[in-house]
């Protein structure tokens, strides 16, 4: 840079600018022709009006000329796009702002240092360099105070120390002793003088006479045009500083999480604000949908209960005979089912949860001269009794039989309440006593309850009085459970089921299942004549239910997801508009829009993701309470809570970066709003 070959370090040719005003353009330059050398002090002068705060901005790469050529250092300017002029204001400029401009969260040496978060140095380098200009403009005592602790004069040091921090060959410096008194004003414009000795170009504007006075050269500009530009002598060209070695940071380095975490801590209330939305948000998703889930896991467990995730395998295929109305049947044909096939069922098909065998007949059950006509005695294969529809029947005296028990065929039975009540009397205990089925004699070994299943069920919702009630609770409890084996063998003769009731996993997909257990039975056995049924009514009643609780879960998801967002929008719109000068500083010393962008959507996905992780815990902690306060179901499915947290972190991410956006698509002068001149 300098005069290599007799090229100035800045050479301006012809430079015009114009925007557009009411009704007609307006030209604030009309070919301006300026260079400056390494080493020279230019002072700017002009009315106001003059195009001395357009001249500045084009000087700083802040703004492009309409037309005429800007050389830097020997490169064409106008060749640069966006990236390239933050690229040549990170390296090349440094600006010295009438009102310090100074970001008053960040500490005087974090002020200087800022530049340079934008090259790939350490924190350590960057502090190094920073306290070695501090000294230089004497501030070497002031390096943790914070800008509202020095004085105008002290301020204005920090910014040529900041100006300096990145080698810059030209440092811009917009009326430094506007707002300093005379002892400050001096001692700014001596430090100026320093930095020029040192090979830097410093160009001021200034009204001020003794900054006139101090300059080699002093420029006036008149209606956009230079009045005069050879005022003074122009010293021979300087060698121009070395720049630091260090290239442009990545965008994805340390230094660019550090400026995130220093932007949050810096955002006070609207961290707060946002971080909190993000918890109410993601923590109020999963508390409704947990509540939600449960409550309609609930309803579907139901209608489970009653038949939609059960399939019926009978080994009878029959026809009607005669007229619907009759009801007679004839079988067409028959497979012979099995405790094998059960088995089969439960480990070859995939949807299946359990296989349930059934073999049950009628039968008189007595014990001395009590006598109960019609019982139900079942075969019992499993450990766990259950009603016809299925549910846990739990025994209120003695024990439930065992798989022992089928094995060594033990006559042993667990009778039902009605059995126990019509057999024996108030004081006598039915347990170790014996009953007879078909004449076999069978020890007592447990007492069931009264049958858990819901009396409206068998009611099929019809209103009934009293006595109907009791009537269908005295039926469900005429029934003997004895021994698989010992049943089959001694009771009944033969262990040739009546069916099974198959258990499935996902009601959704009981039909496929049903198709599948019918093709695995019937290649088993090798023909036809298997039945495996589930009722259609309830199968579709399911299917209503999950639908609608998918679509109610979703809605719950998308309203409180929405609600974050825009409190997260709002939020980062506060920001943004709150954060215009560091913005526009950050822009004016050298990041480029794309970081500007990453910086405030980085501080949205952080504080999303702080909160949203917060929300998670307290959602999984207080949901299930806050729901038995309720008296409502809890279902803790982690699946939605990671779905949740992903959204919210989407959202988030979303909403940080329209406003993020916003502030990187404008001029970093339009945020600046520095040049007073």
């Amino acid at each position: 840079m300098g005069r290599e070959g007799g090229l100035p370090l800045i050479d301006l040719v012809g430079i015009h600018f114009a925007y557009s005003g009411i009704g007609e353009d307006v030209h604030a330059l009309r070919g301006v022709s300026l260079s400056v050398d390494s080493g020279e002090i230019v002072c700017i002068r002009g009315p106001s009006g003059a195009g001395k705060s357009t001249l500045v901005r084009i000087l700083g790469c802040l703004d492009r000329p309409s037309q005429g050529s800007y050389r830097f250092g020997g490169c064409d300017v106008g060749e640069l796009d966006d990236d390239g002029l933050a690229q040549l204001r990170l390296r090349g400029i440094g600006f010295v702002f009438q009102d310090f401009q100074l970001l008053e969260t960040y500490t005087v040496a974090q002020n200087v240092e800022l530049p340079a978060t934008y090259l790939d140095t350490t924190p350590e380098q960057r502090g190094r360099r920073a306290r070695e200009l501090l000294k230089l403009v004497g501030l070497a005592d002031k390096m943790n105070c914070f800008p509202a602790e020095l004085s105008g004069g002290e301020q204005q040091r920090v910014c040529v120390a900041r100006a300096l921090i990145n080698g810059a060959a030209a440092i811009l410096a917009d009326e430094p002793t506007g707002s300093l008194d005379s002892a400050n004003a001096d001692e700014v414009l001596t430090l100026l003088e320093t930095v020029a000795a040192r090979g830097h170009a410093v160009i001021v504007v200034s009204h001020d006479a003794t900054v006139a006075g101090k300059a080699h050269r002093m420029v006036d500009l008149a209606d956009g045009q230079v009045a005069g530009g050879g005022s003074g002598a122009r010293p021979d060209p300087a060698k121009p500083p070395a720049a630091p070695a260090a290239r442009r940071r990545s965008m994805w380095g340390p230094g660019a999480f550090a400026l995130l975490f220093h932007g949050l801590r810096s955002g006070g209330i609207r961290t707060v604000l946002m971080a909190l939305a993000s918890f109410v948000g993601i923590s109020l998703v999963i508390v409704l949908m947990g509540m939600s889930q449960g409550a309609f896991g609930s309803i579907a467990h139901v209608v489970g209960d009653i038949g939609a995730a059960r399939i019926t395998v009978a080994g009878v295929e029959a026809r009607l005979v005669g007229a619907p109305e009759d009801g007679r049947f004839e079988p067409v044909q028959r497979v012979e089912l099995t405790r094998g096939d059960a088995a089969l069922i439960e480990t070859r098909v995939d949807n299946v949860q359990a296989a349930y065998t059934v073999l049950s007949r009628y039968s008189a059950v007595s014990r001395g001269d009590a006598v109960l006509d019609r019982v139900t005695v079942i075969a019992q294969s499993e450990t766990v009794l259950r009603t016809v529809v299925d549910l846990a029947w739990p025994v209120a005296r003695g024990a439930a039989l065992t798989a022992r028990d089928s094995d060594e065929l033990r006559q042993v039975a667990v009778i039902g309440p009605s059995v126990g009540e019509t057999l024996f009397s108030a004081v006598e205990e039915p347990l170790d006593d014996y009953v007879h089925v078909r004449g076999h004699p069978f020890k007592v070994k447990g007492v069931l309850g009264p049958n858990p299943a819901p009396t409206s069920i068998f009611l099929g919702g019809a209103i009934a009085s009293d006595e109907a009630i009791a009537d269908i609770e005295q039926q469900l409890g005429a029934v003997v459970y004895l021994p698989f084996r010992t049943a089959a063998e001694t009771v009944f003769g033969t262990e040739t089921l009546d069916g099974i009731i198959v258990e499935v996993l996902d009601p959704a997909l009981v039909e496929e299942t049903a198709g599948e257990i019918h093709d695995l039975i019937v290649h088993t056995h090798g023909r036809r004549g298997l039945v495996a049924e589930v009722n259609g009514t309830l199968a579709d009643a399911y299917a209503q239910v999950s639908g609608l609780s998918t679509t109610v879960l979703a809605g719950i998801g998308v309203v409180a997801l929405l609600g974050t967002a825009l409190v997260v929008m709002s939020a980062m719109l506060m920001a943004v508009d709150s954060r215009k000068q560091e913005i526009g500083l950050r822009m004016a010393f050298g990041a480029r829009r794309l970081e500007v962008l990453l910086q405030f959507a980085g501080e949205a996905v952080l504080v999303v993701l702080l909160g949203g992780a917060v929300g998670v815990a307290a959602a999984f902690v207080f949901g299930p309470y806050l729901s038995s306060l309720l008296g409502l179901p809890f279902a803790s499915d982690p699946w939605f809570a990671g779905i949740a947290f992903a959204c919210s972190v989407a959202t988030g991410a979303l909403a940080g970066s329209l406003p993020a956006s916003r502030a990187a698509k404008v001029q970093p002068v339009t945020w600046l709003g520095h040049v007073k001149t």
